[in-house]
């Protein structure tokens, strides 16, 4: 009984050995690694621009080949088009696979996504899905900008298969141009008038009966040889050509026309005009000294923008202003956007000037080197994981009295060792909001004035 008993055993553990396990691994940009050796393997692969990678169980049925993306957003924020990529099915039989299509932009946040159910058969075939004027959470972003495509096919077995297209441009749907219809118009207006200038053609074939009447007079044709004697008299019309040269003399009053170097006082009443047109639209990407923005409220007096990014990766200090100005209209800056400036490992030093009102989710999250922070004296949210991962911020001055929301994890993997400075009205409340919701250290230290907070031989 024994012996039966422990080759069952030994035979469900064979069993075991034999079964797949579910895959366990990390992504690593468009590609996910196994852990377990074994159970999984990666195959990775690049066509020009559009990436590729295959994540399987044992063997993977599918292949991709390239991808093509074409996509419009309209003026109420919805998009449309067509992404496509043709998939070899190697598997006996046809199958059912989920379809999931994500456009994001270049911060790497969700723009719209799409779920389908198709069949892939036996060979090769297109895989094609469409946006249909798809609700798209375009998150200040308007006109064309840059986006990632990215489509992810999965079998019934588990097996996934990832096309990814950077850096596409998706197109704003404006109304069509009426150029088209002019120019047809005109080219059936000259063609008729081409057609009757035949009509006079067949008068001059008529003129044919007065010829053998010009074959009469060959005698006045010795005449006509007498006219070369006038025309030595037309050589001396020469003569008054010299008295055409004397013309320049009155040339020398055009330069009266210092009429043309007042022209250019006029230019200039045009240029202000010109930058009157320019006011940038609401969602206009703008670009400002080391920083980029983003429109958020078009206005000759009261525009706002939030800060969108920077035009070098490689900074070490970040000084967002009050106010940036563009095309002589001044804009307030009043946020910052969500993911940027976020691992940005150059980065030690940020100071957040005082019309900044939100600093947005994962602002700076995993900023691996920055240090110190200013926080201006109108910030009223700090959003979830804004300094998370931001092991080495040792110093926080907060100026800002009316800071009324700590989104979750904001401060979670903030240096123990940190010492953020405050009002002495506002410290104990600040205590709760960046332990208790942002997950800062509970060994962090909170001070007040008197006590000065130190930064590279700096005091605030």
């Amino acid at each position: 009984m024994n012996k039966r008993v422990l080759s069952i055993a030994l035979a469900i553990a064979l069993l075991l050995q034999m079964m797949p396990f579910p895959m366990k691994g990390k992504t690593s940009g468009f590609f996910r690694v196994s852990k377990a050796a074994g159970t999984s393997h990666v195959t990775t692969a690049k066509s020009q621009d559009v990436k590729f990678s295959f994540v399987t169980k044992e063997a993977n049925p599918m292949e991709s080949a390239d991808m093509f993306c074409e996509l419009f957003v309209d003026k109420d924020n919805l998009l449309s088009g067509t992404v496509e990529t043709y998939v070899v099915w190697s598997s006996e039989a046809a199958s059912d696979v989920s379809v999931i299509t994500t456009v994001k932009d270049e911060k790497g946040n969700v723009i719209a996504e799409q779920l389908e159910k198709k069949i892939l058969k036996v060979g090769m075939q297109k895989v094609n899905v469409v946006f249909d004027k798809v609700k798209a959470a375009l998150d200040g972003l308007s006109g064309e900008f840059k986006a990632v495509c990215e489509m992810r096919i999965v079998d019934l077995e588990g097996n996934e298969i990832r096309i990814s297209q950077p850096g596409i441009t998706v197109a704003w749907e404006g109304q069509p141009t009426p150029t088209s219809l002019p120019t047809v118009a005109p080219t059936p207006i000259s063609t008729p008038d081409a057609t009757e200038t035949p009509a006079p053609t067949p008068e001059v074939t008529e003129t044919p009966a007065p010829t053998p009447e010009a074959t009469e007079t060959p005698a006045p044709t010795p005449e006509v040889t007498e006219t070369p004697v006038p025309i030595p008299e037309v050589t001396e019309t020469p003569v008054p050509t010299p008295e055409v040269t004397e013309t320049p003399i009155p040339t020398p009053d055009i330069p009266v026309l210092p009429v043309r170097t007042e022209t250019p006082k006029p230019s200039p009443t045009k240029t202000p005009a010109a930058e009157q047109s320019s006011l940038p639209n609401t969602g206009k990407v703008l670009t400002s000294g080391s920083l980029k923005y983003i429109v958020t409220k078009s206005s000759k007096q009261n525009g706002t923008v939030s800060v969108y990014d920077t035009k070098k990766d490689n900074l070490k200090k970040i000084v967002i202003p009050n106010t940036v100005k563009v095309n002589g209209y001044s804009f307030k800056v009043t946020k910052i956007r969500k993911n940027a400036f976020a691992n940005r490992n150059k980065l030690t030093e940020v100071e957040i000037g005082k019309n900044v009102e939100i600093i947005g989710r994962n602002a700076f999250k995993n900023c691996k080197n920055l240090e110190f922070v200013i926080i201006g004296k109108n910030v009223t949210k700090i959003k979830a994981q804004a300094f998370a991962g931001c092991t080495k911020l040792i110093r926080m001055l907060v100026k800002s009295d009316k800071i009324n929301s700590v989104g979750a994890n904001a401060f979670k993997g903030v240096t123990s060792k940190a010492i953020v400075k405050t009002s002495a009205s506002k410290w104990r409340k600040y205590i709760g909001m960046f332990m208790d919701t942002g997950k800062m250290s509970q060994n962090a230290l909170f001070v007040i004035n008197p006590v000065m907070l130190k930064y590279k031989n700096r005091e605030y």
